[in-house]
């Protein structure tokens, strides 16, 4: 049971309880935050990834191709690398991680949110924390290599090819970024 005030009545807010609302109104859900990740988020962090690569396989890959590349056996020691050293962030919304981002320096290594999650402003979410991060470590444009099937993503972000695409990696694109006003 909530806090009582002096009239009697419980205290909104107050152990568990939800403020008050008006009839119909839907409950408050919380915003979507994006923080760095930690050690015990690496099975959400390779599931996320998995699940993505998996969406897209049809349109390039066979399914089979598709599961070697997302599993990996070196990839949980090198997604654990980059959360312990502070280059992987989580979003989270609605209770749940919805994607994931690394950065390195002025390079975005990763970028991945749940496909049943896209087209909800997620991947957009991610990709201003890195643009933002990049800024502010002094550097000029953001680098990354982008998948045939995330290409048109960026795009529309304003990056462009800068390079043929290497076999085995993605299209190499980059953004100039404008100073912070």
């Amino acid at each position: 049971m909530g806090g009582r005030t002096s009239a009697g009545g419980a205290t909104p807010g107050v152990s568990g309880e939800s403020p008050p609302r008006a009839p119909g109104q839907a409950p408050a859900v919380a915003a979507p935050t994006i923080r760095l990740a930690s050690p015990r988020d690496l099975d959400v962090v390779l599931a996320i990834r998995c699940e993505a690569i998996l969406a897209l396989a049809p349109e390039r890959v066979t399914l089979e191709e598709a599961r070697r590349w997302a599993e990996r056996p070196d990839r949980a020691a090198k997604t654990l690398a980059s959360i312990e050293g502070g280059r992987l962030w989580l979003d989270e919304s609605a209770g749940e991680a919805a994607g994931w981002l690394e950065v390195r320096a002025d390079f975005v290594d990763g970028l991945y949110v749940r496909p049943r999650l896209w087209r909800r402003g997620h991947g957009s979410r991610l990709m201003d924390v890195a643009e933002t991060m990049i800024r502010e470590r002094g550097f000029a444009a953001v680098r990354l290599d982008a998948s045939s099937t995330a290409q048109s993503f960026y795009q529309r972000r304003g990056y462009m090819v800068s390079g043929p695409r290497d076999p085995g990696r993605g299209t190499p694109m980059s953004k100039e970024l404008l100073p912070r006003a």
